[in-house]
């Protein structure tokens, strides 16, 4: 029973994928709404739903999960948060004075930097717990969905930087950070049971 629920969530998910795919180039190749790619447009809006549902997931499985994970999935919380802000200009909303400061030019910087700082130093204390699980926790499912997604956001610079010149490159870039940010979502999903296994494995 279990195993079927598994099999038909990954069917879903891999449906999912394609299916907005498939969605957005009818929407832009076919009915020429281009606006969707547009600065705070659908994609973007879209992405930065992905970024906060996914940060959110994260700090779920943080409150169940031992110490050292805790430090993992803080981090991962984290980037969401940078990839989030990154996308969206708060400026451009209609939001109280001090949200606006906090989250976007200097104050963005200051802030996401700070927090950084705190995770290389977390990372640093514990190196000696997190350079013995390194493997393991790069061949998580959770890990495997991460550098998935790190692919995916690496195609999208290209794009972004126009290293692949194409036409339609602003739509590919914000194609690949899309699906960069869905298989970030996915890692989130199956973070609490990919890592409590970590723990009870002997270190690499």
């Amino acid at each position: 029973m279990v195993s079927t629920m598994i099999t038909l969530g990954r069917a879903a998910a891999i449906a999912v994928f394609f299916i907005y795919n498939m969605i957005l180039f009818y929407l832009v190749f076919r009915q020429a709404t281009e606006n969707i790619f547009a600065e705070n447009g659908l994609m973007e809006m879209s992405q930065a739903l992905l970024l906060a549902t996914t940060a959110v997931i994260f700090l779920i499985s943080w409150r169940q999960l031992e110490k050292h994970h805790k430090f993992v999935l803080l981090s991962c919380s984290l980037l969401c948060l940078t990839f989030l802000l990154r996308e969206l200009d708060v400026a451009d909303f209609e939001l109280p004075h001090f949200l606006i400061v906090i989250g976007s030019g200097t104050g963005r910087n200051i802030i996401l930097s700070t927090a950084w700082v705190f995770i290389a130093i977390g990372a640093f204390l514990n190196w000696q717990y997190y350079r013995g699980k390194i493997t393991l926790y790069f061949f998580s499912k959770t890990g495997i969905l991460l550098m998935i997604a790190a692919c995916f956001l690496l195609v999208g610079a290209f794009f972004d930087h126009e290293v692949i010149k194409v036409s339609y490159y602003k739509f590919y870039e914000e194609l690949a950070e899309l699906n960069g940010y869905y298989f970030l979502l996915l890692g989130a999903l199956v973070s609490r049971a990919s890592l409590q296994g970590i723990a009870n494995r002997p270190s690499h």
